[in-house]
């Protein structure tokens, strides 16, 4: 999770959205666009919540580290 700075890889922060979102719904949309801001660094060992819901059909996720929206495609049938 740790990059050779100590802080948060970048990639890490859609890891922690889409381990929110659940395995089960993950199987059952496609992704249209993933939009990341990343407004500070996470230092390894801070602590932190992250705030999420969905606006329309897309999963947004906020903190004061970084704002996350994930748009996406309802598949008719789902991936195995």
């Amino acid at each position: 999770l740790v990059d050779i700075n100590g802080h948060v890889n970048n990639t890490n922060y859609i890891e922690m959205a889409l381990d929110l979102i659940g395995f089960e719904e993950l199987r059952q949309i496609r992704f249209n666009t993933i939009k990341c801001v990343f407004r500070k660094e996470i230092s390894a060992g801070a602590e932190f919540d992250i705030r999420w819901g969905m606006i329309g059909s897309d999963y947004c996720f906020r903190n004061r580290f970084f704002a996350l929206d994930i748009s996406f495609i309802r598949n008719s049938s789902p991936n195995i």
